[in-house]
């Protein structure tokens, strides 16, 4: 890895290598800080197999400290100062490093290096020469027991991720990525290394950025990033964000940690042109292990993992370990040469988990413990784990840590902790058997208490956010686990449901409740207790933005984390005096107007006549069984619950209004083509011709391409719909897809702007006509005409 790295500095040293908010080093400084630091750390002993902690946050002088390890022969060990100090106490303690080196060591140590020579460093530095199987990290993840688990990953290992990641993608030296994982998880590496390897440039955040979205975007557009790598929640958070269009640099985004539904990279694909990658790989075999290049539509369901990366073998077998056929359900087990050594100080389990490769003898396999079962175009897909580990947001959660830590509190005798699907995506739940025993009490334990000693010990995203107590933990005949017995497990929120006293907290208790898919939210409900993280805090400062023109830092759900906290926050904030005014329901007109865009495109369409110049297409694809009527029933759905889908155009007395159908029903054509021809056909479709006085101005077409192959295409006019709110129509016509699949209606919650756009062109009217402001667009009026001829 060290030659890899080295290389690119001597390709271009002057070429700048890192940048930070008050940094920016060049490949020559990078490299000559390091060689300092890395003799530094031979003539205190370190070499090869040693191990150097370093407790440092994302910054410059992490790499800085990184490189130094590696050049010096030894592994490092990231260990997050943010973690709680039990945690970090036990990594230490763990893995028995030689040196620990915190911030503030860093600088010292650099200071007692600076007299040192800056040149290349050979075997004949270092205290013994540098082999490729010598270890080069270890990165510890959950463990099952309740201990988290140090992974050992050697030189080769990591070489051979990075120097394959660069032959099988088109990244240069000329791209900017902005490193988007912490240091304490593998994904860091590809950020890093693949980055310095090439010679290209690393953005290096603040600590956390992640947590403050506005930061991320500014960051993104200032240094013109050109490569985002990161988990697709955070993907789906900064596509919420109006710059998004702005970002047109954008080269390549790989995505992984967790799976990447189909909806998401359908929604990236309608925003950009670059390429899309979905990632998938665990620890144990050195960050990523299979690819796959997302392109045309995804449709429902989730984005299949793809195929393996260079020398990375992919096996999908049986509990025989026999390779089951295309299309059958198998645990995925991985080989080659990016496998990490195993486990540190834990023989038995490495045993466990790296088994004897049945097909290449001398070889070994990591058995994943992921169900996955390859398609009918060789690609793999996740179905789901074997085990009781589980990811969120990215993170690799055992579950049986979260118990074991919960389990240590003197009010708790059993612990059952799953991860259950809400509204804002997957999270944990903690069922509480109390200490007092079966016949005692089964309320009264204070679930503040609880996580705050989970919090103890845990990192935050291990942290359970609802709770429950029960009297035992509820078994099927078969003596497993029987999910459906369980109670409904209750948020950590205010017990008490204080009424908004203000038009602003009903206003923001409104915004959480749509965020979190709940009807009631009290003032006092905390934010994170009704499930929240740091990923929704960007989109609940995203939707507060949206409803009052003022801009929070995401620093302000932390600190006020409840509806009246952050009403009150918005009292001094100077945007609140240009804050949109709240929109109420009123009485529709007898003839709505339209909106002046609207006016635009039906002035268009008078004076040039019918056409498709503002027709607007989606396609999406259905892999696997579809229902059809289903899918219909939806498609009313949807319909029904948007106004302006049952809107057509007409003209009273010389004048255009919009005529809003109490009901509309539309139809959906099914066509059988080949998929040779569905290209064409498509094409074909987008054409159409719709009539604004009279036919619906939604037009959903099905194309059958197989048995289990559909590609339904939604044609909708401008007038009707814009490039935003088309998405909320396709994200409206998923949730109703998935209802009537369980025969029953969609439960719609209030969009943050369920105002219909019929009182949105007359309140738009009103208020020029209320304000006087004419200014404006007389002022345009005066500069067209005063515009050439051949301008216009």
């Amino acid at each position: 890895m060290v030659a890899l790295l080295e290389s690119a500095a001597a390709t271009a040293p002057e070429r700048v290598a890192l940048v930070s908010d008050d940094a920016e080093l060049s490949y020559a400084e990078l490299h000559r800080r390091a060689n300092r630091l890395a003799r530094w750390l031979i003539r205190h002993g370190i070499g090869a197999e040693d191990i150097v902690g370093l407790r440092m946050a994302t910054s410059v002088e992490f790499v800085v400290a990184m490189f130094a390890v590696l050049k010096a022969g030894a592994a490092y060990l990231p260990i997050d100062p943010a973690y709680p100090q039990d945690r970090i106490d036990y990594l230490i303690t763990d893995t028995e490093p030689k040196m620990v080196l915190g911030h503030h060591d860093f600088d010292a140590a650099e200071q007692a290096a600076a007299h040192l020579p800056d040149d290349v460093l050979t075997d004949a530095d270092r205290i013994r020469p540098l082999h490729p199987a010598h270890l080069a990290y270890v990165i510890y993840t959950s463990g099952s027991t309740g201990r988290p688990k140090g992974v050992a990953v050697p030189h080769q290992a990591i070489a051979e991720h990075v120097d394959g990641f660069i032959a099988e993608w088109s990244m240069t030296a000329d791209d900017r990525l902005l490193q988007s994982s912490s240091v304490s998880f593998d994904a860091s590496l590809l950020d890093i290394f693949v980055t310095l390897s090439l010679g290209a440039r690393l953005i290096v955040p603040k600590p956390g950025a992640f947590a403050d979205i506005p930061y991320v975007a500014d960051l993104i557009s200032r240094h013109r990033v050109t490569v985002l790598h990161m988990v697709p929640s955070m993907l789906s958070t900064l596509l919420l964000l109006p710059q998004i269009d702005e970002w047109r640099q954008l080269r390549h985004v790989p995505v992984g940690g967790e799976a990447l539904p189909g909806e998401l990279a359908d929604k990236f694909a309608r925003h950009f042109d670059a390429e899309l990658r979905n990632h998938y790989g665990p620890t144990e075999a050195v960050v990523c292990a299979t690819h796959l290049q997302v392109s045309g539509p995804q449709g429902t369901g989730v984005v299949p993992i793809g195929v393996p990366n260079r020398n990375v073998y992919a096996y999908v077998l049986d509990s025989e370990l026999q390779p089951v056929p295309a299309g059958v359900v198998g645990e995925l087990y991985l080989g080659g040469t990016q496998l990490a050594r195993g486990y540190l100080g834990r023989p038995g389990l490495t045993a466990q988990r790296f088994v004897a490769d049945p097909f290449n003898p001398g070889m070994r396999l990591y058995r994943s413990g992921d169900l996955v079962r390859r398609n009918l175009s060789g690609q793999l897909e996740f179905v789901g784990r074997a085990d009781e580990q589980v990811k969120i947001r990215g993170f690799r959660i055992e579950l049986g840590e979260v118990e074991s830590v919960i389990a240590t509190h003197p009010a708790v005798r059993h612990c059952l902790v799953v991860a259950e699907d809400t509204a804002t995506g997957p999270a944990l739940a903690a069922y509480l058997v109390p200490a007092a025993g079966e016949s005692g009490p089964t309320v009264g334990i204070d679930f503040d208490d609880i996580r705050a000693h989970a919090a103890a010990v845990l990192p935050d995203y291990m942290v359970p956010g609802a709770f429950a107590v029960i009297r035992e933990i509820p078994l099927g005949v078969s003596g497993k686990l029987d999910k459906r017995a369980l109670p409904a497990a209750t948020p950590i929120t205010a017990r008490r449901c204080r009424e908004p006293a203000t038009a602003a907290e009903r206003r923001m208790c409104g915004i959480f409740a749509r965020l979190f898919g709940c009807r009631d939210v009290s003032v006092d409900d905390s934010f994170f207790g009704l499930g929240g993280h740091s990923l929704l805090a960007a989109r609940l400062i995203a939707q507060i933005h949206a409803e009052f023109g003022v801009r929070l830092n995401v620093r302000a759900v932390f600190d006020t984390p409840t509806p009246a906290g952050l009403a009150a926050r918005l009292v001094d904030a100077p945007e609140l005096r240009g804050a949109r005014p709240e929109l109420v329901t009123a009485a529709r007109p007898p003839w709505p107007p339209l909106s002046y865009s609207q006016l635009a495109m039906w002035f268009h369409y008078r004076m040039r006549g019918a056409n498709d110049v503002f027709n607007m297409a989606l396609a999406l694809r259905f892999d696997g069984p579809l229902d059809t009527a289903a899918l219909l029933e939806a498609i009313n759905d949807v319909v029904a619950r948007h106004e302006v889908l049952r809107t057509n155009f007409v003209e009273h007395e010389g004048v255009p209004y919009q005529l809003v159908h109490p009901a509309m029903r539309v139809q959906l054509e099914v066509r059988d083509v080949s998929a040779d021809q569905a290209d064409q056909v498509l094409a074909e479709l987008r054409r159409h011709v719709f009539t604004l006085e009279s036919e619906p101005l939604i037009r959903p077409t099905l194309l059958r391409l197989g048995p289990a192959t559909h590609v339904l295409l939604v044609l909708v006019h401008h007038i009707v719909t814009d490039h935003s709110s088309f998405g909320v129509v396709v994200d409206d016509l998923i949730t109703a897809y998935r209802a009537r699949l369980r025969a029953g209606p969609p439960q719609w919650f209030e969009a943050p702007y369920s105002s219909p756009i019929s009182r949105y062109g007359n309140a738009t009217h009103s208020t020029s006509r209320a304000n006087g402001d004419t200014s404006s667009w007389l002022g345009g009026v005066r500069y067209w005409r005063g515009c050439p001829a051949t301008s216009r």
